[in-house]
């Protein structure tokens, strides 16, 4: 249900949340960052 439903597809989620794609560079990076140290 909601971004849980696309949990594998930022740009969905982004969408989501901010009812568009910005920021979505620095989203990508930030989440890449976290996955490396929580993964």
């Amino acid at each position: 249900k909601g971004c849980l439903k696309y949990s594998g597809d930022m740009v969905r989620v982004t969408q989501i949340i901010n009812g568009g794609q910005n920021g979505i560079g620095d989203r990508r990076e930030r989440f890449e960052k976290a996955k490396s140290v929580l993964v």
